[in-house]
Protein backbone atom coordinates (compact mmCIF):
# COMPACT_ATOMS: atom_id res chain seq x y z
CA UNK A 1 0.00 0.00 0.00
CA UNK A 2 2.77 2.79 0.66
CA UNK A 3 5.63 3.26 -1.36
CA UNK A 4 8.18 5.46 -0.33
CA UNK A 5 9.98 7.92 -2.66
CA UNK A 6 12.29 9.94 -0.84
CA UNK A 7 13.18 11.30 2.72
CA UNK A 8 13.25 14.68 4.06
CA UNK A 9 16.59 14.11 4.98
CA UNK A 10 19.82 16.30 2.97
CA UNK A 11 22.69 14.52 2.24
CA UNK A 12 26.44 15.80 2.96
CA UNK A 13 27.74 14.23 -0.28
CA UNK A 14 27.22 12.41 -2.89
CA UNK A 15 26.84 8.65 -2.10
CA UNK A 16 28.13 6.13 -4.69
CA UNK A 17 27.75 2.62 -3.02
CA UNK A 18 23.80 2.98 -3.05
CA UNK A 19 23.80 3.31 -7.12
CA UNK A 20 26.22 0.78 -7.26
CA UNK A 21 24.41 -1.63 -5.76
CA UNK A 22 21.25 -1.05 -7.74
CA UNK A 23 23.11 -0.83 -10.50
CA UNK A 24 24.76 -4.69 -10.21
CA UNK A 25 21.21 -5.75 -8.97
CA UNK A 26 19.70 -4.60 -12.44
CA UNK A 27 22.33 -5.63 -14.20
CA UNK A 28 22.13 -9.20 -12.84
CA UNK A 29 18.48 -9.20 -13.29
CA UNK A 30 18.79 -8.62 -16.68
CA UNK A 31 21.22 -11.01 -17.45
CA UNK A 32 18.40 -14.00 -15.96
CA UNK A 33 15.99 -12.17 -17.82
CA UNK A 34 18.49 -13.05 -20.92
CA UNK A 35 18.86 -16.37 -20.06
CA UNK A 36 15.58 -16.99 -18.69
CA UNK A 37 14.00 -16.24 -22.28
CA UNK A 38 16.07 -18.11 -24.19
CA UNK A 39 15.68 -21.80 -21.99
CA UNK A 40 13.83 -21.82 -19.10
CA UNK A 41 15.16 -25.57 -18.14
CA UNK A 42 19.29 -24.58 -18.53
CA UNK A 43 18.16 -21.51 -16.66
CA UNK A 44 16.88 -22.89 -13.67
CA UNK A 45 19.35 -25.39 -13.63
CA UNK A 46 22.39 -22.22 -13.43
CA UNK A 47 20.30 -20.04 -10.77
CA UNK A 48 19.63 -23.05 -8.35
CA UNK A 49 23.35 -23.24 -7.27
CA UNK A 50 23.35 -19.74 -6.39
CA UNK A 51 20.24 -19.59 -4.20
CA UNK A 52 19.71 -19.62 -0.82
CA UNK A 53 18.95 -22.74 0.39
CA UNK A 54 18.20 -24.40 3.83
CA UNK A 55 20.70 -25.43 6.38
CA UNK A 56 21.81 -28.99 5.77
CA UNK A 57 19.68 -28.78 2.27
CA UNK A 58 22.25 -27.72 -0.39
CA UNK A 59 23.25 -24.41 2.31
CA UNK A 60 26.77 -22.55 0.87
CA UNK A 61 28.66 -20.43 2.41
CA UNK A 62 28.37 -17.79 -0.73
CA UNK A 63 24.78 -18.18 -1.27
CA UNK A 64 23.63 -15.68 1.29
CA UNK A 65 25.66 -13.12 -1.02
CA UNK A 66 24.36 -14.60 -4.83
CA UNK A 67 21.03 -14.93 -3.90
CA UNK A 68 21.28 -11.30 -2.54
CA UNK A 69 21.80 -10.25 -5.89
CA UNK A 70 19.26 -11.93 -7.81
CA UNK A 71 15.37 -11.81 -8.67
CA UNK A 72 12.23 -13.45 -9.61
CA UNK A 73 10.30 -10.50 -11.78
CA UNK A 74 10.27 -7.09 -12.63
CA UNK A 75 8.04 -6.53 -9.22
CA UNK A 76 10.53 -8.16 -7.03
CA UNK A 77 13.61 -5.94 -8.02
CA UNK A 78 11.75 -2.59 -8.83
CA UNK A 79 10.11 -3.18 -4.77
CA UNK A 80 13.79 -4.04 -3.41
CA UNK A 81 15.24 -1.15 -5.47
CA UNK A 82 13.26 0.96 -4.53
CA UNK A 83 13.45 0.35 -0.77
CA UNK A 84 17.50 0.36 -1.39
CA UNK A 85 17.25 3.10 -3.05
CA UNK A 86 15.71 5.28 -0.28
CA UNK A 87 16.65 4.17 2.44
CA UNK A 88 20.25 2.82 1.40
CA UNK A 89 21.18 6.57 0.58
CA UNK A 90 20.63 8.00 4.29
CA UNK A 91 22.49 5.23 5.84
CA UNK A 92 25.35 5.43 3.97
CA UNK A 93 26.06 9.42 4.19
CA UNK A 94 26.15 8.08 7.84
CA UNK A 95 28.66 5.12 7.71
CA UNK A 96 30.64 5.96 5.06
CA UNK A 97 30.38 4.37 1.57
CA UNK A 98 32.67 1.20 2.66
CA UNK A 99 31.31 0.53 5.96
CA UNK A 100 28.08 0.98 4.04
CA UNK A 101 28.57 -1.92 2.03
CA UNK A 102 30.41 -3.99 4.58
CA UNK A 103 26.98 -3.47 6.46
CA UNK A 104 24.76 -4.47 3.56
CA UNK A 105 26.29 -7.93 3.23
CA UNK A 106 26.07 -8.19 6.72
CA UNK A 107 22.51 -7.75 6.59
CA UNK A 108 22.42 -10.21 3.62
CA UNK A 109 23.97 -13.18 5.85
CA UNK A 110 21.87 -11.88 8.79
CA UNK A 111 18.90 -12.22 6.99
CA UNK A 112 20.00 -15.62 5.46
CA UNK A 113 20.69 -17.19 8.45
CA UNK A 114 16.99 -16.39 9.54
CA UNK A 115 15.53 -17.77 6.28
CA UNK A 116 17.89 -20.83 6.10
CA UNK A 117 17.21 -21.53 10.01
CA UNK A 118 13.85 -21.56 10.26
CA UNK A 119 12.24 -22.48 6.38
CA UNK A 120 12.02 -25.14 3.98
CA UNK A 121 12.42 -23.55 0.93
CA UNK A 122 15.56 -21.68 -1.53
CA UNK A 123 15.05 -17.92 -2.01
CA UNK A 124 16.82 -15.42 -3.67
CA UNK A 125 16.54 -11.44 -3.56
CA UNK A 126 17.65 -8.48 -1.81
CA UNK A 127 14.77 -7.82 0.31
CA UNK A 128 16.69 -9.32 3.31
CA UNK A 129 19.59 -6.90 3.04
CA UNK A 130 17.04 -4.33 2.59
CA UNK A 131 15.29 -4.96 5.38
CA UNK A 132 18.85 -4.35 7.36
CA UNK A 133 18.74 -0.99 6.05
CA UNK A 134 15.34 -0.45 7.16
CA UNK A 135 16.27 -1.64 10.51
CA UNK A 136 19.56 0.42 10.91
CA UNK A 137 17.11 3.51 9.42
CA UNK A 138 14.59 2.70 12.21
CA UNK A 139 17.19 3.51 15.10
CA UNK A 140 19.05 5.95 13.15
CA UNK A 141 16.55 8.26 11.53
CA UNK A 142 13.09 7.23 13.37
CA UNK A 143 11.62 11.11 12.73
CA UNK A 144 12.74 11.51 9.33
CA UNK A 145 9.88 11.98 7.24
CA UNK A 146 9.26 9.77 3.82
CA UNK A 147 7.37 11.05 0.98
CA UNK A 148 5.49 7.87 0.38
CA UNK A 149 2.67 7.15 -2.42
CA UNK A 150 -0.24 6.03 -0.94
CA UNK A 151 -1.90 3.07 -3.20
CA UNK A 152 -4.98 2.62 -1.34
CA UNK A 153 -6.10 6.84 -2.01
CA UNK A 154 -3.68 7.36 -5.45
CA UNK A 155 -2.07 10.18 -3.38
CA UNK A 156 1.12 11.44 -1.95
CA UNK A 157 2.16 11.84 1.78
CA UNK A 158 4.93 12.63 4.43
CA UNK A 159 5.02 10.46 7.21
CA UNK A 160 7.43 9.40 9.92
CA UNK A 161 10.10 6.96 8.89
CA UNK A 162 9.32 4.59 12.09
CA UNK A 163 5.37 4.87 10.47
CA UNK A 164 6.50 3.08 7.00
CA UNK A 165 8.94 0.53 8.17
CA UNK A 166 6.73 -0.27 11.44
CA UNK A 167 3.61 -1.57 8.94
CA UNK A 168 6.62 -3.08 6.76
CA UNK A 169 7.67 -5.33 9.88
CA UNK A 170 4.06 -5.82 11.59
CA UNK A 171 3.08 -7.61 8.02
CA UNK A 172 5.96 -9.77 8.17
CA UNK A 173 5.44 -10.79 11.51
CA UNK A 174 1.38 -11.22 10.79
CA UNK A 175 2.64 -13.51 7.87
CA UNK A 176 5.19 -15.15 9.28
CA UNK A 177 2.85 -16.16 11.67
CA UNK A 178 0.03 -17.00 9.62
CA UNK A 179 0.38 -20.81 8.00
CA UNK A 180 -0.78 -19.87 4.74
CA UNK A 181 2.17 -19.59 2.40
CA UNK A 182 2.43 -16.35 0.52
CA UNK A 183 6.18 -17.36 -1.53
CA UNK A 184 7.50 -14.33 0.76
CA UNK A 185 10.51 -14.85 2.71
CA UNK A 186 8.98 -13.03 5.51
CA UNK A 187 11.59 -14.51 8.22
CA UNK A 188 14.63 -13.33 5.52
CA UNK A 189 12.57 -9.49 6.14
CA UNK A 190 12.66 -9.75 9.61
CA UNK A 191 16.39 -11.24 10.40
CA UNK A 192 17.34 -8.71 8.22
CA UNK A 193 15.28 -6.06 10.67
CA UNK A 194 16.89 -7.38 13.61
CA UNK A 195 20.23 -7.65 12.17
CA UNK A 196 20.01 -3.89 11.04
CA UNK A 197 18.26 -2.24 14.12
CA UNK A 198 20.82 -4.05 16.89
CA UNK A 199 23.84 -3.35 15.24
CA UNK A 200 22.86 0.04 14.63
CA UNK A 201 22.34 0.44 18.31
CA UNK A 202 25.14 -1.22 19.45
CA UNK A 203 27.11 1.22 17.83
CA UNK A 204 25.25 4.17 18.77
CA UNK A 205 25.55 2.78 22.62
CA UNK A 206 29.61 1.98 22.34
CA UNK A 207 29.74 5.77 20.34
CA UNK A 208 31.49 4.30 17.63
CA UNK A 209 29.26 5.86 15.34
CA UNK A 210 28.49 9.72 16.82
CA UNK A 211 25.24 10.29 18.05
CA UNK A 212 22.24 12.66 16.82
CA UNK A 213 19.70 14.63 18.78
CA UNK A 214 16.94 12.48 16.41
CA UNK A 215 18.24 8.57 16.62
CA UNK A 216 16.50 6.63 18.90
CA UNK A 217 19.65 6.46 21.73
CA UNK A 218 19.03 10.07 22.19
CA UNK A 219 15.59 9.69 21.90
CA UNK A 220 15.22 7.17 24.89
CA UNK A 221 17.60 8.92 26.59
CA UNK A 222 15.39 12.31 26.33
CA UNK A 223 12.54 10.61 27.05
CA UNK A 224 14.07 8.78 30.31
CA UNK A 225 14.97 12.55 31.34
CA UNK A 226 11.35 14.23 30.68
CA UNK A 227 10.04 11.54 33.29
CA UNK A 228 12.50 12.26 35.60
CA UNK A 229 11.51 16.07 35.63
CA UNK A 230 8.00 14.84 35.46
CA UNK A 231 8.38 12.49 38.60
CA UNK A 232 10.35 15.53 40.33
CA UNK A 233 7.43 17.64 39.69
CA UNK A 234 5.14 15.30 40.91
CA UNK A 235 6.94 14.77 43.81
CA UNK A 236 7.31 18.30 44.70
CA UNK A 237 3.28 18.29 44.28
CA UNK A 238 2.87 15.84 46.76
CA UNK A 239 4.83 17.02 49.44
CA UNK A 240 3.20 20.55 49.03
CA UNK A 241 -0.48 19.05 49.91
CA UNK A 242 1.41 16.91 52.41
CA UNK A 243 2.49 19.89 53.78
CA UNK A 244 -0.87 21.85 53.81
CA UNK A 245 -2.59 19.17 55.16
CA UNK A 246 -0.42 18.44 58.00
CA UNK A 247 -1.11 22.17 58.50
CA UNK A 248 -4.65 22.05 58.38
CA UNK A 249 -4.89 19.32 60.93
CA UNK A 250 -1.93 21.66 63.46
CA UNK A 251 -4.84 24.47 62.49
CA UNK A 252 -7.77 21.92 63.53
CA UNK A 253 -5.86 20.80 66.87
CA UNK A 254 -4.96 24.17 67.78
CA UNK A 255 -8.62 25.55 67.87
CA UNK A 256 -10.12 22.54 69.72
CA UNK A 257 -11.38 22.78 73.23
CA UNK A 258 -8.84 22.93 76.14
CA UNK A 259 -5.88 22.21 73.19
CA UNK A 260 -3.05 23.87 74.02
CA UNK A 261 -3.40 26.67 71.47
CA UNK A 262 -1.08 27.73 68.96
CA UNK A 263 2.06 28.39 71.20
CA UNK A 264 1.87 25.06 72.74
CA UNK A 265 1.97 23.30 69.11
CA UNK A 266 4.97 25.85 68.28
CA UNK A 267 6.42 24.49 71.21
CA UNK A 268 5.91 20.93 70.71
CA UNK A 269 7.13 21.43 67.07
CA UNK A 270 10.04 22.95 68.08
CA UNK A 271 10.63 20.04 71.03
CA UNK A 272 10.53 17.17 67.49
CA UNK A 273 12.45 18.62 65.29
CA UNK A 274 16.28 17.76 65.53
CA UNK A 275 19.32 19.94 65.04
CA UNK A 276 20.82 17.01 61.81
CA UNK A 277 17.55 18.54 60.54
CA UNK A 278 17.37 22.22 60.71
CA UNK A 279 21.28 22.17 59.92
CA UNK A 280 20.91 20.30 56.43
CA UNK A 281 18.04 22.09 55.72
CA UNK A 282 20.23 25.71 56.40
CA UNK A 283 22.84 23.92 54.08
CA UNK A 284 20.41 22.78 51.54
CA UNK A 285 18.60 26.74 51.19
CA UNK A 286 22.05 28.31 51.29
CA UNK A 287 23.09 25.99 48.01
CA UNK A 288 20.02 26.99 46.47
CA UNK A 289 20.70 30.84 47.30
CA UNK A 290 23.94 30.54 45.80
CA UNK A 291 22.99 28.09 42.47
CA UNK A 292 20.20 31.02 42.10
CA UNK A 293 22.75 34.25 42.51
CA UNK A 294 25.13 32.62 40.19
CA UNK A 295 22.17 32.06 37.27
CA UNK A 296 21.22 35.72 37.48
CA UNK A 297 24.64 37.28 37.79
CA UNK A 298 25.17 35.00 34.24
CA UNK A 299 22.49 36.23 33.04
CA UNK A 300 23.26 39.91 33.72
CA UNK A 301 26.51 39.20 32.24
CA UNK A 302 25.11 37.94 29.12
CA UNK A 303 27.12 34.54 29.24
CA UNK A 304 24.64 31.89 27.15
CA UNK A 305 27.17 28.84 27.15
CA UNK A 306 28.15 29.69 30.72
CA UNK A 307 24.10 30.56 31.76
CA UNK A 308 23.19 26.91 30.62
CA UNK A 309 25.49 25.11 32.97
CA UNK A 310 24.57 26.85 35.94
CA UNK A 311 21.29 26.49 34.99
CA UNK A 312 21.61 22.95 34.38
CA UNK A 313 22.74 22.07 37.82
CA UNK A 314 20.46 24.58 39.57
CA UNK A 315 17.75 22.21 37.82
CA UNK A 316 20.05 18.50 37.96
CA UNK A 317 19.99 19.20 42.03
CA UNK A 318 17.01 20.77 42.58
CA UNK A 319 14.18 20.41 40.35
CA UNK A 320 12.16 18.61 42.51
CA UNK A 321 11.15 22.20 44.06
CA UNK A 322 9.38 24.42 41.75
CA UNK A 323 10.43 27.71 43.67
CA UNK A 324 14.15 26.94 43.65
CA UNK A 325 14.30 26.57 39.79
CA UNK A 326 11.45 29.28 39.30
CA UNK A 327 12.70 33.09 39.11
CA UNK A 328 10.72 36.21 38.77
CA UNK A 329 8.68 36.58 35.52
CA UNK A 330 10.83 39.45 33.89
CA UNK A 331 13.76 37.69 35.03
CA UNK A 332 12.51 33.94 33.99
CA UNK A 333 11.39 35.38 30.70
CA UNK A 334 14.58 36.59 30.31
CA UNK A 335 16.38 33.29 31.07
CA UNK A 336 13.80 31.66 29.04
CA UNK A 337 14.83 33.73 26.04
CA UNK A 338 18.52 33.23 26.40
CA UNK A 339 18.50 29.58 26.57
CA UNK A 340 16.41 29.37 23.86
CA UNK A 341 19.10 29.41 21.04
CA UNK A 342 21.31 27.22 23.24
CA UNK A 343 22.54 23.14 22.26
CA UNK A 344 20.98 22.13 25.38
CA UNK A 345 17.54 22.19 24.39
CA UNK A 346 16.41 19.76 27.05
CA UNK A 347 17.19 22.29 29.55
CA UNK A 348 15.73 25.27 27.59
CA UNK A 349 12.40 23.56 27.19
CA UNK A 350 12.52 22.92 31.14
CA UNK A 351 12.82 26.91 31.60
CA UNK A 352 9.98 27.47 29.48
CA UNK A 353 7.57 25.15 30.79
CA UNK A 354 8.51 26.33 34.21
CA UNK A 355 7.42 29.90 32.75
CA UNK A 356 4.03 28.91 31.59
CA UNK A 357 3.52 26.48 34.54
CA UNK A 358 4.12 29.32 36.97
CA UNK A 359 2.87 32.25 34.47
CA UNK A 360 0.29 30.86 33.13
CA UNK A 361 -1.79 34.69 33.03
CA UNK A 362 1.28 36.66 31.81
CA UNK A 363 0.14 37.91 28.29
CA UNK A 364 3.78 36.64 26.88
CA UNK A 365 2.57 32.62 27.85
CA UNK A 366 1.07 31.86 24.24
CA UNK A 367 4.07 32.94 23.04
CA UNK A 368 6.75 30.70 24.84
CA UNK A 369 3.98 27.92 24.40
CA UNK A 370 4.71 28.69 20.58
CA UNK A 371 8.49 28.03 21.29
CA UNK A 372 7.95 25.29 23.80
CA UNK A 373 6.18 23.82 20.75
CA UNK A 374 8.82 24.26 18.12
CA UNK A 375 11.25 23.00 20.60
CA UNK A 376 9.13 19.81 21.21
CA UNK A 377 8.62 19.45 16.97
CA UNK A 378 12.35 20.28 15.91
CA UNK A 379 14.41 19.31 18.35
CA UNK A 380 12.94 16.43 21.28
CA UNK A 381 10.72 14.59 19.08
CA UNK A 382 7.53 15.13 21.04
CA UNK A 383 5.13 15.89 17.91
CA UNK A 384 2.37 15.18 20.36
CA UNK A 385 3.35 17.49 23.21
CA UNK A 386 4.33 20.04 20.40
CA UNK A 387 0.72 19.90 18.86
CA UNK A 388 -1.13 20.32 21.97
CA UNK A 389 1.23 23.15 23.15
CA UNK A 390 1.18 24.94 19.50
CA UNK A 391 -2.87 24.37 19.38
CA UNK A 392 -3.20 26.49 22.93
CA UNK A 393 -1.32 28.74 21.39
CA UNK A 394 -2.78 29.76 18.26
CA UNK A 395 -6.23 31.49 20.01
CA UNK A 396 -4.16 34.28 21.91
CA UNK A 397 -1.15 34.84 19.51
CA UNK A 398 -1.40 38.70 18.67
CA UNK A 399 1.35 39.01 16.54
CA UNK A 400 0.54 37.95 12.69
CA UNK A 401 4.15 36.13 12.10
CA UNK A 402 3.87 34.19 15.04
CA UNK A 403 0.26 32.76 13.63
CA UNK A 404 1.39 31.96 10.29
CA UNK A 405 4.79 30.04 11.77
CA UNK A 406 2.39 28.18 14.02
CA UNK A 407 0.15 27.10 11.54
CA UNK A 408 2.81 26.45 9.27
CA UNK A 409 4.19 24.39 12.04
CA UNK A 410 0.51 22.68 12.63
CA UNK A 411 0.75 21.42 9.22
CA UNK A 412 3.64 19.61 9.32
CA UNK A 413 3.20 18.36 11.90
CA UNK A 414 0.03 16.30 10.16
Amino acid sequence: MLFPLGTDRPLRRPTLATPALVAVNVAVFMTQMVLRARDQDAYWSLLRPWMLHPFGRGFEWYQPITSAFMHAGWWHIAGNMLFLWVFGQNIEDRLGRFWFLLFYLGAAFGAAAAHAGFEQNAALGASGAVAGLTGAYLVMFPNTRVRVFFLFFLSFFWVSAWWVIGLAVVWDLMMAGSARGTGVAHLAHLGGVAFGAIVAFILLGLRVLPREPYDLFSLGKQAYRRRQFKEAGLAQQARVRKHWERSKRGSETASAPGSAGTAGTVANASKDARPGDRDANDEASDEVAQLRQEVLRLLDRDEPARLVEAYRRLISRHADNASSVTFGFRQHEQLAIALYPSVDKQTAAFAIERLIDAYPREQAAPRFKLLLGLLCARHLNDPIRAKSLLTEAMPDLTDEAERELAQRELADLG
